[in-house]
């Protein structure tokens, strides 16, 4: 590697359907990581866009606003000196809705990564992604994954996130940014948080790479939450190690990696 140190950070952030308030949501984040000498910044699934919704063409007042919006994030990061992971939707090569990470990258967009695995309801709005992706970022290697893409469930998901689990490992992923949108149900024994801790440090130890875990602080829809998060957001070093934010509400958070990519707090 070039240079395997890098200041990484995330956010939990309120996500709704009104493009401007996201917009101003996500700038705040970078605001702090520009004053906190954050390299790259990650945002949470659909951060920019607001979850679940598709527009009827590309005429839509909404993909013009969002267009616009993608554009002043570009600006913005590279005044600010910030890389940034943003979540959003947007169009594939084929005019097709998905659901992605935008790796924005001096302004420009270098890579994206597109959801894989959907859940039904998903289908109805977005068009499935294609495998996982690794490229070089200041001499390391990074990728992205969205939510589901990341929790390997058998009952419900068969072997799709285990396959892009498997190419992530296959392409020695160094960093892997992790942008949900979790449902907020606790479970009983808080069942899912549980279940999502796991898999984030499983796969973290497997992998031998650091995750870093964004989701939203409000409820998928959009309306406002004000109880506990239902999966860790943080990084998570594959040694296990967690820099954890707080449970609740809107936070940032940051890690420096050393030589041997293990978290310096």
């Amino acid at each position: 590697m070039a240079n395997s140190e890098i200041v990484v950070g995330g956010c939990r952030i309120p996500v709704t359907h009104n493009i401007a308030d996201n917009l101003a949501e996500i700038k705040k984040a970078i605001d702090w990581a520009a004053e906190n000498g954050v390299d790259i910044m990650s945002t949470p699934e659909c951060a920019l866009s607001g979850y679940m919704w598709h527009p009827a063409d590309q005429k839509d007042p909404r993909v013009l606003e969002l267009s616009d919006a993608i554009k002043d994030l570009q600006k913005y990061s590279a005044e600010k000196r910030v890389d940034l992971v943003l979540g959003t939707a947007w169009y594939n090569s084929k005019n097709q809705w998905t659901n992605l990470q935008a790796f924005i990258i001096d302004g420009e967009c270098k890579q994206t990564h597109r959801k894989n695995v959907l859940f039904e309801k998903e289908t109805d709005h977005y068009a499935k992604g294609m495998d996982a992706t690794v490229f070089d970022y200041k001499g390391l290697r990074i990728g992205g994954m969205i939510c589901n893409d990341f929790w390997a469930n058998p009952m419900t998901f068969g072997g799709m996130s285990g396959d892009l689990l498997r190419g992530l490992l296959r392409q020695r992923a160094n960093i892997v940014f992790l942008s949900a949108n979790v449902p907020k149900t606790i479970g009983p024994n808080n069942m899912f948080y549980n279940w999502h801790k796991v898999c984030i440090e499983m796969f973290s130890a497997y992998g031998v790479w650091n995750t870093v875990v964004c989701d939203t602080a409000n409820n998928v829809d959009g309306t406002p939450y004000d109880g506990d998060s239902c999966v860790p957001c943080g990084i998570c070093d594959y040694t296990t190690e967690w820099l954890m934010a707080p449970e609740k509400g809107t936070a940032y958070f940051k890690a420096s990696f050393q030589p041997d990519l293990k978290i310096e707090k």
